[in-house]
């Protein structure tokens, strides 16, 4: 209970994304209830927040996993969002939000007690090398207008145009990836929240990468995010952006999907904010080189081949 209450805010905001898709408001509570519980907290953090119990979690949270009798010979196959189902070893659970940036920053930034990024809501099962574009933010996954229609749907975005004929795994590219729709294979979804974050880091460190023409396409939009919600700190998310890449954004790109006070998770004074927000730059850049350093390794080791 004392950890719910931590978690006040994104709680409403998860039983918000399940009620589309339960017909009863008390399916839709249990569902958020039961996958707070596959996430762990205090003092089992340690002990649970390996990759494949996050792995094994996101899996069962998705319904990502079947296993097929090939001549005999019973296989375990595993669900990418994108591009189906491959042997367990080609699939990951991605972390939308990078397990790095667990901290008092970003617990700040959601505006509660503790932002646990080892709920399934911040998963999404992909093939390895489409995981990789994920982090390095070759990709990123966009709601798409829906008119009529309440549950939302999404997309995967190639950010660099110019990559999109390379290819993630024989007989397909990234521009077979580019525009596709994600399929589910369950209600459960990931959080709007964390895939907004993510949107909004890949947005800085393309802007900060000079990728012209992605940006001038997010930004001739008028409306960069299409599914509206309070997800992230204003006063926050612009001194963020001013330290990533020196860029003031506009009212349009944060008017729907930023808050301005939290219950449960009070505003800090201008100077400690000003301290947890560089401090989540840090960790936004030694993330970033982290993952580019090992999607430029995979490449080469490609090219060698």
């Amino acid at each position: 209970m004392v950890v719910l209450k931590r978690q006040k805010k994104i709680v409403k905001e998860d039983l918000e994304d399940e009620k589309p898709s339960h017909s009863k408001p008390e399916d839709a509570y249990a569902c958020v209830i039961a996958s707070k519980g596959m996430a762990p907290f205090g003092k089992q953090k340690k002990y649970k927040s390996n990759q494949s119990w996050f792995k094994s979690n996101a899996v069962q949270y998705y319904n990502a996993s079947k296993v097929v009798d090939a001549d005999e010979d019973p296989q375990t196959l595993l669900y990418c969002h994108l591009s189906g189902w491959h042997p367990e070893k080609y699939v990951t659970a991605a972390h939308i939000v990078p397990k790095s940036l667990q901290s008092e920053e970003s617990s700040y930034l959601f505006g509660v007690g503790e932002a646990v990024l080892s709920d399934p809501r911040n998963s999404i099962t992909l093939e390895k090398t489409i995981e990789l574009g994920l982090g390095s933010g070759l990709i990123v996954l966009v709601p798409v207008l829906q008119e009529g229609r309440e549950e939302t749907v999404w997309k995967c975005v190639v950010t660099e145009k110019r990559k999109r004929n390379n290819m993630i795994f024989q007989g397909m590219s990234w521009r077979d990836v580019d525009g596709k729709k994600l399929v589910f294979l369950s209600a459960n979804r990931p959080a709007r929240r964390f895939l907004y974050f993510r949107f909004v880091i890949t947005y800085l460190h393309c802007k900060q990468a000079g990728n012209v023409e992605w940006v001038t396409e997010v930004e001739s939009r008028g409306m960069i995010w299409a599914s509206p919600g309070p997800y992230l700190r204003q006063s926050m998310l612009l001194t963020l952006a001013r330290k990533v890449s020196d860029l003031y954004w506009p009212e349009a790109f944060y008017e729907n999907t930023t808050f301005e006070t939290a219950d449960g998770c009070p505003s800090r004074s201008l100077e400690e904010e000003n301290d947890l927000t560089l401090s989540l730059a840090v960790r936004l850049r030694d993330e970033k080189e982290e993952v580019v350093g090992q999607a430029g390794a995979e490449e080469s080791e490609e090219e060698g081949a």
